[in-house]
């Protein structure tokens, strides 16, 4: 989080299957570590309209809210919409009685808003456009003026705004041979995305045909920079996960 807080292409504005693979554990854990300043990573969080894609058990959706963002968490297949729904019950319910002790408890913190949402599909779309309109209308009380000063400052967004995220979650949903999938989710990052939208993709590369995915978000008119990487080394096989920042082009 860290490295995506600093990244210069922020610059440009205010932020911006049912188990879970190696790359959304790294994914999670790269939102909430961040590089070593907490504070500061906590604050970008906070107010952050968030989408996350594909969200499984939907790990990165639960740490985003803890962190103070408002969040839509989503899956394409109604049975893992079931189960994720569950997990994010169960790892949110202190959210509401302000139990997490961090700075970041001066915003109030809700539990992320789960539904189905199958890529390229419009009438998940307009589901998603009612949540994310009434996510920048969220004026819940604060218990601190900087806190107030930036939900009020998320709230006064323009309405062109109402159906787009601050921040897209995708933790390693790009995988096996599925160009048909990947070319809709391109076409769903771009139906919610806008100028100052940040999509945070963590990615454990594993060979096939992904690469082309990359291609074709650049020939959407998306920029894509490499922010962070790990690798893992476990009974005797190495695997390298990337976190990619995916910027709209200007």
């Amino acid at each position: 989080t860290g490295a995506i807080a600093k990244h210069p292409l922020l610059a440009r504005g205010d932020g911006g299957g049912g188990r879970e693979t190696g790359g959304a554990r790294l994914g999670d854990k790269a939102i909430e570590e961040g590089d070593g300043d907490a504070e500061a990573a906590f604050r970008w969080w906070q107010g952050k309209v968030v989408m996350e894609l594909g969200s499984g058990l939907g790990l990165a959706s639960i740490v985003a809210a803890h962190m103070g963002a408002r969040v839509y968490c989503t899956d394409g297949d109604a049975l893992v919409v079931g189960m994720c729904s569950k997990n994010v019950a169960k790892n949110t319910a202190q959210l509401a009685s302000g139990d997490v002790a961090h700075a970041a408890s001066a915003v109030v913190k809700t539990a992320p808003a789960v539904a189905k949402l199958y890529w390229g599909d419009e009438g998940d779309f307009a589901a998603a456009d009612a949540w994310l309109a009434g996510a920048r209308a969220f004026t819940g009380p604060t218990t601190s003026a900087a806190a107030a000063s930036a939900t009020d400052a998320t709230a006064a967004k323009s309405s062109s705004t109402a159906g787009v995220a601050d921040v897209i979650l995708l933790a390693d949903v790009i995988y096996g041979e599925h160009p048909e999938a990947w070319r809709a989710l391109v076409d769903t990052l771009r139906r919610f995305s806008g100028p100052t939208t940040v999509t945070l993709l963590s990615h454990t590369r594993r060979g096939g045909r992904q690469r082309v995915f990359f291609d074709w978000l650049r020939d959407a008119g998306f920029e894509v920079e490499v922010v962070e990487r790990w690798r893992e080394n476990k009974d005797g096989f190495s695997s390298l996960t990337l976190l990619y920042a995916i910027f709209t082009s200007q």
